[in-house]
């Protein structure tokens, strides 16, 4: 019998004055509404810095957008699914999260894998995750990560 699947999403919210705020939350309903697989997206507002100069002083910079607190929710969540589930495949490559990913292969009775995009002529395009135990990390491509591009328009 098939187990059922979900996909956790965690992904930063742009500012609601951006043109960005009203295509994440299209996205948003768009994937937890279709396909077999239950999709779960959660936003966390983006941290902007404010601009110094005259005459745009105490606007926002709309190109410093920054997550903050993306890394917890999601550490929370591994260690969630880790008892809740059979295995757990994190895409990630936030060494923030190996002491929940350990936690969690300690605790829970989830099988816990990594997954990480693997671009050996871009910096940092070999990096993944490192546990200890060690978790099994499956490299992605160039041609997957093409593959797993939303070409769609949201508006």
């Amino acid at each position: 019998a098939a187990a059922r699947m979900e996909v956790h999403v965690h992904r930063g919210l742009p500012a609601a004055s951006l043109a960005g705020y009203g295509r994440n939350l299209a996205q948003q309903a768009h994937w937890e509404s279709s396909g077999t697989h239950r999709v779960k997206v959660s936003h966390s507002p983006l941290r902007y810095r404010k601009i110094q100069e005259w005459p745009n002083r105490g606007r926002i910079d709309p190109n410093s957008g920054r997550e903050k607190g993306i890394d917890v929710a999601v550490a929370l969540d591994v260690v969630d699914a880790a008892h809740n589930a059979d295995l757990v495949v994190l895409a990630s490559v936030d060494t923030d999260l190996v002491p929940a990913l350990e936690y969690a292969k300690r605790t829970g009775s989830a099988r816990i894998e990594t997954t990480s995009w693997f671009a050996p002529d871009i910096e940092g395009g070999r990096r993944q995750l490192r546990t200890t135990p060690v978790s099994w990390n499956t490299r992605l491509d160039a041609a997957v990560f093409r593959a797993s591009i939303d070409h769609s328009h949201y508006a």
